[in-house]
């Protein structure tokens, strides 16, 4: 007689299966994108800084001295021409900046489609965030530069606050494009967040450093330096750390390399 029950399980299988996780990033191909693209970023804003030093003229006055009428630009108009020239240089890095890292970070994983979308979105973000911290920021120094000329020209804090604050902003911005593009989570990206706002206080820090040590007579430490050589260094080494330190973070011990977890193999009775 047969039996109608059914038969007894021979094996068991798992069906508690954890949730996936976030793709690994692939860590070589990241490092050499994001370094390669941040120091080219860095170079084409140096090239756009040198073709638009002056795009601001500052406007001038009549002075009439022992007869003589001449035209003078005053040191208020000077200061707020040069707060706008300023913009415009940290405005375009900061663009650059942001579409090299979301290109770097989409590329990294072999979409062109999301590193195009990251960069765009990087870049804009990156404009924004470059022109309006420096506008805020510079406000600041050249009120202190009007109002103590003469103290303010041997100060190297308050320039190394200046360009680390405005660096920063600019390298959280990048760091954002740069975990968009990688497709990172949530976590993922606010660790390059906060890695590109390090890079830029790190970058910023070094290049005045570096500055009044290697141009002593360029004026270094001033928004738009007086000489090409440190006017280059300043855009270079603050994109390079940015772009070193958010790809670090991104790729920080606990999150490289996480994989998704697959189902338990069926086990014998």
């Amino acid at each position: 007689m047969l039996s109608t029950e059914n038969p007894e399980p021979t094996g068991e299988i798992a069906t508690d299966v954890a949730p996936p996780g976030p793709r690994p990033i692939p860590a070589v191909r990241l490092w050499a994108l994001t370094l390669g693209t941040s120091l080219a970023a860095g170079l084409l804003a140096w090239g756009i800084g040198e073709k638009n030093l002056t795009y601001f003229v500052p406007p001038t006055v009549k002075v009439t001295a022992m007869g003589a009428t001449f035209d003078m630009v005053t040191r208020e108009n000077q200061a707020a021409v040069d707060r706008k020239n300023a913009m415009l240089a940290f405005g375009v890095l900061g663009g650059l900046l942001g579409l090299a890292l979301g290109l770097a970070g989409g590329l990294s994983r072999g979409s062109v489609a999301s590193g195009a979308t990251a960069g765009l979105v990087g870049s804009a973000v990156g404009v924004a965030a470059g022109a309006a911290g420096s506008w805020a920021l510079l406000g600041i120094y050249f009120h202190q530069e009007l109002n103590s000329f003469e103290e303010f020209s041997r100060d190297l804090l308050l320039p190394t606050l200046i360009r680390g604050g405005i660096s920063a902003i600019i390298g959280s911005a990048a760091g954002l494009a740069l975990g968009l593009g990688a497709g990172a989570d949530r976590r993922q990206i606010l660790s390059g967040v906060l890695g590109g706002l390090i890079g830029g206080l790190i970058g910023a820090t070094l290049y005045e450093i570096a500055g009044a040590w290697l141009f002593p007579t360029a004026d270094s430490n001033r928004p738009i330096p007086g000489a090409w050589p440190p006017r280059l260094l300043a855009m270079l080494l603050p994109a390079a750390l940015i772009g070193a330190c958010a790809a670090f973070t991104l790729l920080a011990p606990g999150r490289r390399g996480r994989e998704r977890p697959t189902a338990a193999e069926p086990t014998a009775a």
